[in-house]
């Protein structure tokens, strides 16, 4: 049976019951059966507009994933979107059960954007991926470990991105002349086994709950120092000890030892490099440069315990700090691989840069280089020599720094450093994406590739002329060495050679260090500018600097002694890591601060993002009128929310509408003082105690929203209709004269009784007094979001034009107290949502109020001099109502 059939059968029945006489059963029968319809209905609407605001919210998060500088993750992103794709379809459940089926073509819909969506997540996150993730499978398929040279290494699922792309470049090298050490990485499923073995993961779990609670000052004189960075070093410690102190399962102790031994047989006497690859370390979005422990030069022997080193930095300080301050939380991708290589005899080595990482306009190739292990470039001991090299065609030195005094040897020819370069550009072509590459030559002048991951750049930050002629007033205290991330800051000066040292950094200070090291990581999302005497642009420090936006100059010899002989021992610096220059005294009143974002907006990573917002994100049904704003039209998820949100709104409305002036439900009559024209159904917990007369007191009820919805009625008098005008008076006798319903013998809709649905929380008015129609509904319960207050109000004795008038009163009035109103002719529709008890209960008073005091207006509509009067004594009554006490019944 449709809708309007079912309520038009219930009224009927109920048409010729005799509100005097004691309900028969079935009349109570068809009581409850008219009850249950509204509950049901009411239902729905607040199950749609919770689902409704959980996806909308869900929408808002996924579109700062893309657009903040926080880096996306692209696990959290899938679940994102299967979160909201299930919220999307339980709001067109609901209105489906709402509209009895009026749309059967939304479903479908539906169904075909959430397989496009689909379809984009399986390229954002492989199916072998989310498999790992969503522990779908049992993992038996994926061993412990695999050896590069084969196609399982080559897996950044199984091995992470690190590790499986130095394996695939040694299974297939980039250029004829460039190799890659053996080796084997075992997988996440040793993780994992690792984890279960005396429930070690879920012990890590709860010490990392400890991290989401405040820290609390024991002693005052404890104030200065970093409470969350104590708290932080004592539970990465206590992790840690837990993992060295923990057996490795005899399965994977005998996997690592096993294999260890094949490394030694085909390369007698070597040692190992103990290598990190978590999951998310090297994505496009976040480098974890230098956070994770890497071990070199170690024995074969200690391999077992130089593979717990490496799980253990999982959850190093630098680590924690890190996912803390770039919002990647525990997820699923919190999963370690370990890789173990030869370790090669190196005559120097380096980071190259197939572009230039702090300016995404200069193509130049950069190349740092060492004598030695590339090591000292990325942890920030050394400063390196750098080439700045001119992609071409042909690739040629534009410039070269020795980082070692203009006198120096270089540690590489330029002959070598071109093939570096190459190989950097090669890599660059394959990936998509500009590239930051760790190198080496050995001892017999073999170039060797250690890792490749995308590179973060930014644009060069520029300033006004007046701010850089105020800058340029400042003393200058040093001007040099290497600008790592440009940018310009303030802050007061901060010498930092020591844990106690970081503890007491204060926020937006200038962090000074020796030597550019990655311990200092956890300390640059409170830094305001950065100063090291040695490093390089190539260094892990450099990275996360740029990462974070914060303005770094490195190589800066002299300057500890310099900051040491002011007067102040923490002087006001002013750092210009544009021009490598630092001042003394902060930034010119009205100056703001100015940093580099570096970023890789333009990665596959972000694109394919982007094609999965694209699915979820645009709203393209923005007029409900256009032809459009129908199923067909819905294009993505966010379409179909709108288009459902405006629906159920309208069959809420409708609902109301269908079935008036045919019959009547059943009720109690209600007396305030006096029997009132308003009878009254309960549906459960609106009155105090069980009515058996026909009659009901309103000192009985105990419904919040009818309550309120009454003393907006009546808290301030109603001081009849205004005078009307010439043209509205014989507008109103025209349009009775023509109205067969006014005919006093006439059974008509004019007569109507006004009934109330209530129950404790909610109430449904629908009444009409000549030729006014209303409904008020409103939900006021506990919970914020299924509370709602909606308004329809039509009709009017005058000319259409002055009904409309009115209308648009009305709606101005409403809007200006957070409601939504919609004015179409004589008609108006209003509703608010998602807001509070008490909220709704103040605004359901105030369409009490415009409900009485705006009848019969549309009469006066065209008298600029009445309309004025009325406006200001609408909206000043409605500031006296607000105002009022309102006080509701326990």
């Amino acid at each position: 049976m449709q809708k309007a059939s079912l309520i038009r059968s219930l009224f009927a029945r109920f048409r010729s019951a005799s509100p005097l006489s004691a309900p028969t059963p079935e009349e109570l029968a068809r009581e409850t059966a008219f009850k249950d319809f509204f509950i049901a209905r009411c239902t729905h609407f607040r199950l749609l507009l919770a689902a409704n605001k959980t996806a909308l919210e869900g929408m808002t998060k996924l579109e700062s994933m893309l657009s903040d500088a926080a880096q996306p993750d692209p696990l959290s992103a899938r679940d994102l979107c299967l979160e909201i794709a299930a919220k999307v379809e339980d709001i067109v459940v609901n209105l489906t059960a709402l509209a009895d089926n009026a749309y059967p073509a939304l479903a479908q819909r539906l169904q075909a954007i959430v397989a496009d969506m689909h379809a984009s997540l399986d390229i954002l996150v492989p199916p072998a991926l989310a498999a790992h993730i969503d522990e779908s499978s049992a993992g038996e398929d994926i061993p412990l470990s695999v050896r590069f040279g084969t196609q399982e290494a080559v897996t950044a699922e199984w091995c992470g991105s690190k590790m499986a792309g130095l394996a695939r470049y040694a299974l297939h090298p980039p250029l004829p002349y460039v190799m890659a050490p053996p080796g084997f990485i075992t997988t996440v499923q040793a993780f994992a086994l690792f984890m279960e073995s005396e429930e070690l993961g879920k012990k890590i779990a709860g010490l990392l709950d400890e991290l989401q609670a405040k820290p609390q000052l024991k002693s005052p004189e404890k104030a200065e120092v970093n409470q969350e960075l104590v708290r932080l070093h004592r539970i990465a410690t206590t992790i840690r000890d837990r993992i060295m102190k923990t057996p490795l399962p005899q399965q994977l102790e005998q996997c690592i030892l096993s294999e260890v031994v094949e490394l030694e047989q085909r390369n007698p006497g070597c040692a190992l490099a103990v290598r990190s690859s978590a999951l998310d370390e090297d994505s496009f979005e976040n480098s974890f440069a230098g956070q994770y422990k890497s071990l070199l030069h170690v024995p074969p022997a200690d391999a077992v315990q130089a593979w717990k080193e490496v799980v253990a930095s999982l959850y190093g300080v630098n680590v924690l700090s890190y996912r803390a301050n770039r919002r990647l939380g525990e997820s699923g991708a919190c999963v370690m691989c370990v890789g173990f290589l030869v370790m090669l005899e190196v005559e120097a080595g380096g980071v190259a840069y197939s572009a230039d990482p702090l300016d995404q306009q200069n193509p130049d190739c950069i190349v740092n280089a060492v004598a030695g292990l590339p090591g000292a470039v990325v942890d920030g001991s050394a400063t390196p020599d750098l080439f700045r090299i001119s992609p071409g065609p042909p690739l040629a030195v534009r410039s070269r720094h020795s980082g070692q005094g203009e006198n120096a040897p270089a540690s590489i020819s330029d002959e070598q450093a071109l093939a570096v370069a190459q190989l950097a550009l090669t890599l660059q072509a394959e990936q998509g994406c500009a590239q930051d590459v760790e190198w080496a030559f050995d001892t017999e002048g073999v170039l060797n590739l250690l890792q490749s991951r995308p590179l973060a750049r930014g644009t060069t930050p520029e300033l006004s002329a007046e701010n850089e002629e105020a800058l340029e007033k400042l003393p200058q205290l040093l001007s040099g060495g290497i600008i790592a991330s440009q940018g310009v800051a303030s802050g007061t000066a901060h010498l930092v050679q020591n844990d106690r040292d970081m503890a007491r950094f204060p926020q937006k200070g200038v962090l000074v260090v020796n030597n550019a090291l990655p311990k200092w990581a956890p300390l640059l999302h409170k830094t305001s500018a950065l100063i090291s005497e040695a490093g390089g642009t190539a260094s892990h420090l450099a990275s996360v600097a740029r990462e974070y936006g914060v303005p770094a100059l490195f190589g800066m010899q002299g300057f500890i002694a310099l900051l040491r002989a002011q007067e102040q021992p923490n002087p006001q610096l002013t750092v210009d890591a544009r021009k490598g220059i630092v001042y003394l005294g902060d930034l010119p009143a009205g100056f703001s601060i100015l940093k580099q974002r570096s970023t890789v907006m333009d990665s596959p990573l972000r694109r394919n993002l982007k094609a999965v917002t694209d699915i979820v994100l645009p709203l393209n049904l923005l007029d409900p009128e256009a032809e459009e704003f129908s199923p067909a039209g819905c294009r993505t998820l966010h379409d179909i929310t709108r288009f459902c949100h405006e629906k159920s709104v309208e069959s809420l409305f409708n609902t109301q509408l269908e079935g008036r002036g045919e019959t009547e439900p059943p009720g109690r009559q209600l007396k305030a003082g006096v029997k009132l024209k308003y009878w009254l159904v309960d549906m459960g917990g609106g009155f105090s105690e069980p009515i058996h007369t026909p009659y009901v007191d309103i000192r009985h009820i105990r419904s919040l929203p009818m309550l309120a919805l009454w003393n907006g009625m009546i808290s301030i008098p109603w001081a009849g209709p205004p005078a009307p005008d010439g043209r509205g008076f014989l507008s109103v006798v025209a349009r009775s004269a023509s109205n067969p319903e006014l005919d006093p013998l006439a059974a008509n809709s004019m007569a109507e009784k006004n009934y109330f649905l209530i129950s404790r929380t909610f109430c449904n008015l629908q009444t009409r007094i000549g030729y006014h129609f209303c409904t008020v509904e409103a939900e006021a319960g506990e919970v914020d979001h299924a509370n709602y207050a909606s308004f329809h109000f039509k009709g009017g004795a005058a000319s259409l034009d002055r009904r409309a008038l009115r209308i648009r009163l009305m709606a101005d009035i409403l809007q200006e107290h957070g409601f939504t109103a919609s004015a179409q002719r004589d008609a108006l529709s209003a509703h608010t949502e998602d807001a509070s008890q008490k909220n709704i209960l103040e605004k359901t008073r105030i369409l009490g109020y415009l409900l009485i005091h705006t009848r019969q207006v549309d009469m006066i509509m065209r008298n600029a001099n009445m309309v004025s009067s009325l406006n200001k004594k609408l909206r000043d009554d409605i500031q006296k109502l607000v105002k009022m006490p309102f006080q509701l019944p326990h």
